[in-house]
């Protein structure tokens, strides 16, 4: 086990059940340095005992997918990634696990489903990404002439001013 990996188990057990984790989530994070680490039965019963705390904590499932999947516990993997899917059914974490294990029980053609459904979601937009980041990335490569249109621009923000109801 590297240095920086003990350092990040020994903070996560300092910050486990604290005052900043009252609920205990901080479970699945140190679950998952265990995982890391190669201590998979100190990351199973963290997980069992945050998981019977917090059934519906889907970085816990998420973390168990892979530890599964890593043990070869495919059964068990399975059903962690798609408890996750029941949870957030665009979990590409889970996604990526039960693919591995399509893969390895034979379930090619679900598993190409599931590579499909992968590939849709990476290449959505993020929540996060507005057609305002897009306009700023083309006007940050655009041409003197562009420069004209976002003159006109207020105008348009005047008019959606009109029906804030805030203003």
């Amino acid at each position: 086990m590297t240095e920086s990996l003990e350092a990040e188990i020994r903070t996560l057990r300092s910050l486990f059940w604290s005052d900043r984790d009252p609920d205990g989530r901080g479970f699945a994070p140190l679950a998952d340095a265990y995982r890391r680490a190669g201590d998979a039965k100190q990351a199973l019963e963290l997980l069992g005992d945050g998981l019977d705390r917090h059934p519906n904590f889907t970085p816990g499932h998420v973390v168990a997918a892979r530890l599964y999947v890593e043990q070869g516990l495919f059964t068990e993997a399975e059903i962690a990634a798609r408890r996750v899917l029941d949870l957030d059914p665009e979990n590409v974490d889970a996604l990526r696990s039960l693919v591995r294990v399509l893969d390895e029980s034979g379930e090619t053609v679900e598993a190409a489903k599931v590579r499909e459904q992968i590939a849709t979601l990476a290449l959505e937009p993020l929540e996060d990404e507005t057609p305002a980041d897009a306009s700023a990335e083309a006007l940050a490569t655009s041409e003197p002439e562009e420069e004209t249109e976002i003159a006109s621009e207020p105008e348009v923000q005047e008019h959606v001013d009109e029906f804030d109801p805030f203003v």
